[in-house]
């Protein structure tokens, strides 16, 4: 895959302001699979574990995975719609959310 190239001259952020706001969203992210797992259901918390084991090769967990890594698990394991189930919580919000376009900003070639 090549590297893609995206300007931020018109919002004033450097490419480290990017990146740290993305961090920011990992982290974010970690904390609502690790926290999220206790409030689903037996059979969603079941999808998730086996989500997480694929994706992380039986060696690596959430603690250790990346950004990339964990928007895996949850598109494989379904986790939104498994949190609004069991929460009745709404995220649209994040649903629209380019979640590829925020991990692709870790490896692109950002310029000014």
């Amino acid at each position: 895959m090549g590297q893609a190239q995206v300007t931020l001259s018109s919002s004033g952020a450097s490419p480290r302001d990017f990146r740290f706001a993305v961090k920011i969203i990992e982290i974010a992210f970690r904390k609502l699979l690790v926290d999220g797992l206790a409030l689903l259901s037996d059979r969603d918390r079941l999808k998730v574990m086996k989500a997480i084991i694929e994706i992380g090769k039986g060696e690596k967990g959430v603690e250790s995975f990346g950004l990339g890594q964990m928007l895996a698990v949850f598109r494989k394991s379904k986790f939104n719609d498994a949190w609004e189930a069991s929460t009745s919580s709404d995220l649209s919000a994040i649903k629209m959310i380019n979640l590829d376009a925020l991990n692709d900003i870790e490896t692109v070639n950002l310029t000014v």
